[in-house]
Protein backbone atom coordinates (compact mmCIF):
# COMPACT_ATOMS: atom_id res chain seq x y z
CA UNK A 1 0.00 0.00 0.00
CA UNK A 2 2.93 2.46 0.84
CA UNK A 3 3.87 2.06 -3.26
CA UNK A 4 0.55 2.90 -4.45
CA UNK A 5 -0.52 -0.45 -5.05
CA UNK A 6 -4.46 -1.89 -4.61
CA UNK A 7 -5.93 -4.12 -1.15
CA UNK A 8 -8.71 -6.03 -2.88
CA UNK A 9 -11.20 -7.37 0.13
CA UNK A 10 -13.36 -9.93 -1.28
CA UNK A 11 -15.93 -10.03 1.95
CA UNK A 12 -18.89 -12.08 0.93
CA UNK A 13 -20.23 -14.31 3.84
CA UNK A 14 -22.58 -15.95 5.40
CA UNK A 15 -24.41 -14.79 8.12
CA UNK A 16 -23.38 -17.87 10.33
CA UNK A 17 -20.18 -16.04 9.80
CA UNK A 18 -20.41 -11.99 9.71
CA UNK A 19 -19.59 -9.70 12.39
CA UNK A 20 -21.42 -6.75 12.00
CA UNK A 21 -20.45 -3.45 12.88
CA UNK A 22 -16.88 -4.67 12.74
CA UNK A 23 -14.60 -1.73 11.20
CA UNK A 24 -12.21 -2.75 8.13
CA UNK A 25 -9.72 -0.85 6.80
CA UNK A 26 -10.66 2.20 5.64
CA UNK A 27 -12.72 2.73 8.89
CA UNK A 28 -16.09 1.28 6.76
CA UNK A 29 -17.94 -1.60 8.66
CA UNK A 30 -20.15 -4.64 7.57
CA UNK A 31 -24.18 -4.95 7.31
CA UNK A 32 -26.18 -8.05 6.71
CA UNK A 33 -28.05 -7.49 3.69
CA UNK A 34 -28.72 -9.91 1.22
CA UNK A 35 -29.60 -8.97 -1.62
CA UNK A 36 -30.48 -10.76 -5.50
CA UNK A 37 -30.89 -6.76 -7.57
CA UNK A 38 -27.74 -5.07 -7.81
CA UNK A 39 -26.95 -1.18 -9.52
CA UNK A 40 -24.52 0.18 -11.54
CA UNK A 41 -23.29 3.90 -9.06
CA UNK A 42 -20.35 4.30 -11.15
CA UNK A 43 -20.96 3.87 -14.78
CA UNK A 44 -16.79 4.73 -15.68
CA UNK A 45 -15.33 2.70 -13.32
CA UNK A 46 -13.35 0.17 -14.54
CA UNK A 47 -15.09 -2.72 -13.21
CA UNK A 48 -17.70 -2.63 -14.94
CA UNK A 49 -16.16 -1.14 -18.07
CA UNK A 50 -12.46 -2.47 -18.96
CA UNK A 51 -12.56 -4.91 -20.51
CA UNK A 52 -16.07 -5.53 -21.00
CA UNK A 53 -19.13 -3.18 -20.65
CA UNK A 54 -21.55 -4.92 -17.71
CA UNK A 55 -24.55 -4.03 -17.69
CA UNK A 56 -27.33 -4.04 -14.38
CA UNK A 57 -28.86 -7.24 -14.98
CA UNK A 58 -25.26 -9.28 -15.47
CA UNK A 59 -25.24 -8.56 -11.48
CA UNK A 60 -28.28 -9.58 -10.87
CA UNK A 61 -29.57 -13.27 -10.14
CA UNK A 62 -26.81 -15.07 -9.21
CA UNK A 63 -29.00 -16.41 -5.67
CA UNK A 64 -27.80 -13.51 -3.62
CA UNK A 65 -25.79 -10.97 -5.80
CA UNK A 66 -24.62 -9.57 -2.45
CA UNK A 67 -25.00 -11.25 1.23
CA UNK A 68 -24.63 -7.72 2.79
CA UNK A 69 -23.26 -3.63 2.09
CA UNK A 70 -21.11 -1.28 3.68
CA UNK A 71 -22.26 1.43 6.18
CA UNK A 72 -19.97 4.35 7.91
CA UNK A 73 -18.84 4.76 4.43
CA UNK A 74 -16.10 7.35 4.37
CA UNK A 75 -16.82 10.17 2.51
CA UNK A 76 -13.51 9.69 -0.07
CA UNK A 77 -15.38 6.42 -0.71
CA UNK A 78 -16.26 5.79 -4.41
CA UNK A 79 -19.49 3.35 -4.71
CA UNK A 80 -19.13 1.58 -7.77
CA UNK A 81 -22.06 -0.90 -7.20
CA UNK A 82 -25.33 -0.86 -4.69
CA UNK A 83 -28.26 -2.92 -3.78
CA UNK A 84 -30.97 -1.79 -5.95
CA UNK A 85 -34.03 -0.38 -3.38
CA UNK A 86 -31.55 0.00 -0.29
CA UNK A 87 -29.37 2.09 -2.53
CA UNK A 88 -26.68 0.86 0.68
CA UNK A 89 -22.97 0.38 -1.43
CA UNK A 90 -21.88 -3.46 -1.95
CA UNK A 91 -18.82 -2.41 -3.87
CA UNK A 92 -16.82 0.33 -3.68
CA UNK A 93 -13.52 1.78 -3.66
CA UNK A 94 -11.62 4.10 -1.30
CA UNK A 95 -7.99 6.01 -0.59
CA UNK A 96 -5.79 3.94 1.72
CA UNK A 97 -2.37 5.14 2.56
CA UNK A 98 -0.45 5.41 -0.78
CA UNK A 99 -2.93 3.19 -2.30
CA UNK A 100 -6.45 2.31 -2.46
CA UNK A 101 -8.93 -0.54 -1.28
CA UNK A 102 -11.56 -2.07 -3.64
CA UNK A 103 -13.86 -3.93 -1.43
CA UNK A 104 -16.91 -6.06 -2.00
CA UNK A 105 -19.70 -8.33 -0.83
CA UNK A 106 -20.62 -9.95 -3.98
CA UNK A 107 -20.48 -13.51 -4.65
CA UNK A 108 -18.33 -13.13 -7.97
CA UNK A 109 -17.31 -17.12 -7.56
CA UNK A 110 -20.45 -18.17 -7.42
CA UNK A 111 -20.92 -20.29 -10.78
CA UNK A 112 -24.08 -17.89 -11.68
CA UNK A 113 -22.15 -14.73 -11.18
CA UNK A 114 -21.47 -12.99 -14.54
CA UNK A 115 -18.11 -14.00 -15.69
CA UNK A 116 -17.44 -10.83 -17.47
CA UNK A 117 -17.68 -9.02 -14.45
CA UNK A 118 -15.39 -11.50 -12.58
CA UNK A 119 -12.97 -10.58 -15.76
CA UNK A 120 -12.90 -7.14 -15.23
CA UNK A 121 -12.45 -7.31 -11.23
CA UNK A 122 -9.56 -9.83 -11.53
CA UNK A 123 -7.82 -7.61 -14.49
CA UNK A 124 -8.30 -4.72 -12.13
CA UNK A 125 -6.83 -6.19 -9.32
CA UNK A 126 -3.81 -7.19 -11.37
CA UNK A 127 -3.58 -3.55 -12.09
CA UNK A 128 -5.02 -4.67 -15.88
CA UNK A 129 -7.25 -1.85 -16.79
CA UNK A 130 -7.06 0.29 -13.70
CA UNK A 131 -5.14 3.37 -15.13
CA UNK A 132 -8.15 3.46 -18.49
CA UNK A 133 -11.55 4.18 -17.41
CA UNK A 134 -14.28 4.90 -19.94
CA UNK A 135 -16.41 7.96 -19.59
CA UNK A 136 -19.79 9.32 -20.90
CA UNK A 137 -20.96 5.63 -21.94
CA UNK A 138 -24.54 5.65 -22.83
CA UNK A 139 -27.06 3.44 -20.83
CA UNK A 140 -26.43 -0.35 -21.81
CA UNK A 141 -27.13 -2.18 -23.67
CA UNK A 142 -27.92 0.22 -26.52
CA UNK A 143 -29.01 -0.42 -29.98
CA UNK A 144 -27.61 1.10 -33.25
CA UNK A 145 -29.44 1.33 -36.57
CA UNK A 146 -27.27 1.18 -39.48
CA UNK A 147 -25.40 4.29 -40.22
CA UNK A 148 -25.32 5.26 -36.75
CA UNK A 149 -22.57 5.81 -34.41
CA UNK A 150 -22.04 5.68 -30.60
CA UNK A 151 -19.02 7.93 -28.78
CA UNK A 152 -17.73 7.92 -25.41
CA UNK A 153 -14.17 8.36 -24.09
CA UNK A 154 -11.01 6.45 -23.01
CA UNK A 155 -9.59 8.73 -19.91
CA UNK A 156 -5.64 7.07 -18.87
CA UNK A 157 -5.07 8.24 -15.41
CA UNK A 158 -2.28 6.31 -14.02
CA UNK A 159 -1.00 6.77 -10.05
CA UNK A 160 2.35 5.01 -10.84
CA UNK A 161 5.34 4.88 -13.61
CA UNK A 162 5.46 2.57 -16.44
CA UNK A 163 3.54 1.23 -19.49
CA UNK A 164 0.23 -0.18 -18.92
CA UNK A 165 -1.76 -2.00 -21.78
CA UNK A 166 -5.71 -2.96 -21.49
CA UNK A 167 -8.53 -3.91 -23.89
CA UNK A 168 -11.92 -2.68 -24.17
CA UNK A 169 -14.57 -5.28 -25.69
CA UNK A 170 -17.52 -4.26 -27.46
CA UNK A 171 -20.02 -7.46 -27.94
CA UNK A 172 -23.00 -7.40 -30.70
CA UNK A 173 -25.78 -9.38 -31.72
CA UNK A 174 -25.83 -8.88 -34.80
CA UNK A 175 -23.80 -11.41 -37.60
CA UNK A 176 -22.56 -9.01 -39.77
CA UNK A 177 -21.73 -6.85 -36.93
CA UNK A 178 -18.79 -8.93 -35.37
CA UNK A 179 -17.12 -7.99 -31.76
CA UNK A 180 -14.75 -5.74 -32.14
CA UNK A 181 -11.57 -5.53 -29.36
CA UNK A 182 -9.73 -2.20 -28.68
CA UNK A 183 -6.36 -2.11 -27.34
CA UNK A 184 -5.44 0.54 -25.63
CA UNK A 185 -1.46 1.50 -24.11
CA UNK A 186 0.16 4.20 -21.79
CA UNK A 187 2.74 5.21 -20.40
CA UNK A 188 2.31 6.83 -16.62
CA UNK A 189 5.12 8.95 -15.37
CA UNK A 190 5.95 9.74 -11.48
CA UNK A 191 4.23 13.01 -11.08
CA UNK A 192 3.88 15.38 -7.95
CA UNK A 193 0.71 17.64 -6.84
CA UNK A 194 2.08 21.27 -5.98
CA UNK A 195 -0.48 23.17 -4.23
CA UNK A 196 -0.65 26.82 -3.57
CA UNK A 197 -2.78 27.94 -0.34
CA UNK A 198 -4.34 31.17 0.10
CA UNK A 199 -3.63 32.70 3.55
CA UNK A 200 -5.72 35.49 4.76
CA UNK A 201 -6.46 38.68 3.78
CA UNK A 202 -4.72 38.21 -0.19
CA UNK A 203 -5.24 36.19 -3.31
CA UNK A 204 -2.99 33.98 -5.52
CA UNK A 205 -3.15 34.54 -9.22
CA UNK A 206 -2.00 31.29 -11.22
CA UNK A 207 -2.71 27.33 -11.27
CA UNK A 208 -3.26 26.51 -7.63
CA UNK A 209 -2.98 23.25 -7.87
CA UNK A 210 -0.38 22.22 -10.42
CA UNK A 211 -0.01 18.24 -11.40
CA UNK A 212 4.17 18.34 -12.17
CA UNK A 213 6.36 15.61 -13.68
CA UNK A 214 8.69 14.48 -11.56
CA UNK A 215 12.01 17.03 -12.09
CA UNK A 216 10.03 19.35 -14.18
CA UNK A 217 9.32 23.13 -13.08
CA UNK A 218 6.00 24.21 -11.71
CA UNK A 219 4.32 27.26 -13.57
CA UNK A 220 4.89 30.67 -11.62
CA UNK A 221 1.99 31.94 -9.40
CA UNK A 222 1.62 35.46 -7.76
CA UNK A 223 0.76 36.14 -4.69
CA UNK A 224 -1.74 39.61 -4.63
CA UNK A 225 -2.77 41.07 -1.13
CA UNK A 226 -6.11 42.68 0.13
CA UNK A 227 -6.27 46.52 0.33
CA UNK A 228 -4.30 47.67 3.52
CA UNK A 229 -2.26 44.34 3.11
CA UNK A 230 1.01 43.05 1.98
CA UNK A 231 2.72 39.63 0.70
CA UNK A 232 5.56 38.56 3.33
CA UNK A 233 6.10 35.03 2.87
CA UNK A 234 5.89 31.83 1.62
CA UNK A 235 5.84 29.19 3.65
CA UNK A 236 5.14 25.29 4.17
CA UNK A 237 7.10 23.16 1.80
CA UNK A 238 8.74 26.77 0.97
CA UNK A 239 10.41 29.51 2.20
CA UNK A 240 10.97 32.86 0.97
CA UNK A 241 9.48 35.40 -0.60
CA UNK A 242 9.78 35.72 -3.62
CA UNK A 243 6.70 37.41 -5.76
CA UNK A 244 5.62 35.99 -8.74
CA UNK A 245 7.50 32.39 -7.32
CA UNK A 246 8.26 29.70 -9.22
CA UNK A 247 8.99 25.88 -8.31
CA UNK A 248 11.85 24.44 -10.20
CA UNK A 249 12.85 20.76 -9.60
CA UNK A 250 9.46 19.33 -8.00
CA UNK A 251 10.91 16.00 -6.74
CA UNK A 252 7.55 15.65 -4.00
CA UNK A 253 4.32 16.92 -3.33
CA UNK A 254 4.26 20.63 -1.97
CA UNK A 255 2.03 22.48 -0.17
CA UNK A 256 2.75 26.26 -0.08
CA UNK A 257 1.41 29.16 1.55
CA UNK A 258 1.17 32.94 1.02
CA UNK A 259 0.90 34.67 3.70
CA UNK A 260 -0.28 38.14 4.00
CA UNK A 261 0.15 41.29 6.74
CA UNK A 262 -1.79 44.41 7.29
CA UNK A 263 -0.12 47.74 6.23
CA UNK A 264 1.51 49.75 8.69
CA UNK A 265 0.04 53.11 8.01
CA UNK A 266 1.65 56.34 9.13
CA UNK A 267 0.99 60.19 8.40
CA UNK A 268 4.31 61.51 6.04
CA UNK A 269 4.39 65.29 5.39
CA UNK A 270 6.85 67.13 2.77
CA UNK A 271 8.23 69.15 5.12
CA UNK A 272 9.37 69.15 8.76
CA UNK A 273 9.56 72.84 9.80
CA UNK A 274 8.44 76.01 7.76
CA UNK A 275 8.43 80.00 8.49
CA UNK A 276 5.26 82.13 7.59
CA UNK A 277 5.45 85.76 7.07
CA UNK A 278 2.91 87.78 9.48
CA UNK A 279 0.12 89.09 7.84
CA UNK A 280 0.32 85.90 4.83
CA UNK A 281 0.25 82.29 4.40
CA UNK A 282 2.62 79.33 3.95
CA UNK A 283 1.30 75.70 3.01
CA UNK A 284 2.99 71.94 3.15
CA UNK A 285 1.67 68.61 2.28
CA UNK A 286 0.72 65.60 3.94
CA UNK A 287 -0.06 61.88 2.94
CA UNK A 288 -0.09 58.43 4.26
CA UNK A 289 2.80 55.95 4.04
CA UNK A 290 0.65 53.19 2.74
CA UNK A 291 -2.36 51.60 1.63
CA UNK A 292 -4.75 51.92 4.47
CA UNK A 293 -7.89 49.01 4.58
CA UNK A 294 -10.31 51.98 4.28
CA UNK A 295 -10.81 55.80 4.53
CA UNK A 296 -8.81 57.53 7.21
CA UNK A 297 -9.00 61.11 8.38
CA UNK A 298 -6.30 63.09 9.39
CA UNK A 299 -6.84 65.84 11.44
CA UNK A 300 -4.58 69.20 11.28
CA UNK A 301 -4.56 71.81 14.37
CA UNK A 302 -2.00 74.05 16.31
CA UNK A 303 -1.03 72.20 19.05
CA UNK A 304 0.68 74.26 21.18
CA UNK A 305 2.49 77.81 20.65
CA UNK A 306 1.40 81.20 19.17
CA UNK A 307 -1.95 81.68 19.07
CA UNK A 308 -1.35 84.21 15.89
CA UNK A 309 -0.84 80.83 14.29
CA UNK A 310 -3.91 79.28 12.40
CA UNK A 311 -4.73 76.38 10.29
CA UNK A 312 -6.58 78.14 7.68
CA UNK A 313 -7.22 75.11 5.04
CA UNK A 314 -6.64 71.41 4.98
CA UNK A 315 -8.20 69.96 8.14
CA UNK A 316 -9.54 67.68 8.43
CA UNK A 317 -7.85 65.68 5.52
CA UNK A 318 -9.50 62.53 4.21
CA UNK A 319 -7.76 59.49 2.85
CA UNK A 320 -8.90 56.78 0.64
CA UNK A 321 -7.84 52.78 0.06
CA UNK A 322 -7.45 54.89 -3.78
CA UNK A 323 -5.89 58.45 -2.82
CA UNK A 324 -3.59 57.72 0.40
CA UNK A 325 0.16 58.44 -1.78
CA UNK A 326 -1.65 61.58 -2.92
CA UNK A 327 -0.39 64.61 -1.13
CA UNK A 328 -2.81 67.01 0.44
CA UNK A 329 -2.24 70.44 1.50
CA UNK A 330 -2.34 72.56 4.44
CA UNK A 331 -2.28 75.97 4.43
CA UNK A 332 -1.39 78.43 7.75
CA UNK A 333 -1.96 81.75 8.09
CA UNK A 334 0.11 84.10 10.69
CA UNK A 335 -1.99 87.14 11.85
CA UNK A 336 -0.89 90.72 12.32
CA UNK A 337 0.32 91.50 15.80
CA UNK A 338 1.18 94.60 17.84
CA UNK A 339 5.31 93.11 18.28
CA UNK A 340 8.30 92.64 16.75
CA UNK A 341 8.59 88.93 18.33
CA UNK A 342 8.88 85.97 16.03
CA UNK A 343 6.26 83.76 17.18
CA UNK A 344 6.04 80.06 16.92
CA UNK A 345 3.98 77.27 17.11
CA UNK A 346 3.90 73.00 16.76
CA UNK A 347 1.46 72.21 13.98
CA UNK A 348 -0.01 68.35 14.61
CA UNK A 349 -1.39 65.91 12.28
CA UNK A 350 -3.12 63.45 14.21
CA UNK A 351 -5.12 60.50 13.05
CA UNK A 352 -6.62 56.95 15.59
CA UNK A 353 -4.04 54.36 15.29
CA UNK A 354 -1.28 56.68 13.72
CA UNK A 355 1.58 58.36 15.92
CA UNK A 356 1.32 62.25 15.07
CA UNK A 357 3.16 63.67 13.14
CA UNK A 358 4.69 67.25 14.20
CA UNK A 359 5.67 70.44 11.93
CA UNK A 360 7.54 73.14 13.30
CA UNK A 361 6.13 76.41 12.01
CA UNK A 362 8.05 80.06 12.92
CA UNK A 363 6.02 83.26 12.39
CA UNK A 364 8.45 86.04 10.43
CA UNK A 365 7.24 89.38 12.46
CA UNK A 366 7.26 92.35 10.00
CA UNK A 367 7.02 94.50 12.43
CA UNK A 368 9.62 97.26 14.31
CA UNK A 369 9.42 99.80 17.18
CA UNK A 370 9.08 103.78 16.05
CA UNK A 371 9.53 105.46 19.30
CA UNK A 372 8.74 109.67 18.78
CA UNK A 373 10.00 111.93 21.54
CA UNK A 374 9.38 115.57 21.59
CA UNK A 375 10.78 118.24 23.80
CA UNK A 376 7.22 119.14 25.63
CA UNK A 377 5.91 122.45 23.40
CA UNK A 378 3.80 120.39 20.91
CA UNK A 379 2.54 116.98 20.51
CA UNK A 380 3.10 114.20 17.84
CA UNK A 381 1.02 111.59 16.54
CA UNK A 382 2.26 109.11 16.69
CA UNK A 383 3.45 109.39 20.34
CA UNK A 384 5.96 107.39 21.66
CA UNK A 385 6.35 104.56 20.72
CA UNK A 386 4.59 102.41 17.96
CA UNK A 387 4.81 99.36 16.13
CA UNK A 388 5.46 99.87 12.33
CA UNK A 389 5.56 97.22 9.62
CA UNK A 390 8.57 96.74 7.54
CA UNK A 391 8.38 98.26 4.12
CA UNK A 392 5.67 100.57 4.91
CA UNK A 393 5.72 104.67 4.93
CA UNK A 394 4.86 106.00 8.20
CA UNK A 395 3.35 108.88 8.86
CA UNK A 396 4.45 111.35 11.76
CA UNK A 397 2.54 114.88 12.36
CA UNK A 398 3.77 117.47 14.73
CA UNK A 399 1.91 120.04 16.07
CA UNK A 400 3.42 122.91 17.89
CA UNK A 401 1.95 124.38 21.00
CA UNK A 402 1.16 128.01 21.45
CA UNK A 403 3.82 130.41 21.16
CA UNK A 404 6.40 127.72 19.67
CA UNK A 405 6.91 126.43 15.89
CA UNK A 406 7.65 123.08 14.59
CA UNK A 407 11.45 123.32 13.73
CA UNK A 408 12.29 119.92 12.72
Amino acid sequence: MNAGGLLDLHLATYTDYAIPGELFPGGFAYSTELADDIAIVAADHPVVTTPNIISNAELCGWWYSSLGSFSTVPASAVEVLEIAGSGNPCAMELPFGAGRIFATLQTVEWQDASYNYLENMILYELNIGRWFRLQNLPSLPCALLPGETLTFDVVFNPTQAGEFDAQVNIDSNDADEPAVAVTLSGKGIIAHTVTFIEGDNGTITGDKVQIIRDGADATAVTAVPNIGYHFTSWSGDYAGSDNPLTITNVTAPKTITANFAVNNVQIATDIASLSVNEGLTNTFNVKLTAQPTANRTVAVTVYVGDSDMTVLSGSPLTFTTSNWETYQTVTLAAAEDADTASGSALIRCSSDGMTDKDIAATEADNDYALAVINDGNGTTVPAGTSFQTKGVAASINATSATGYHFVN
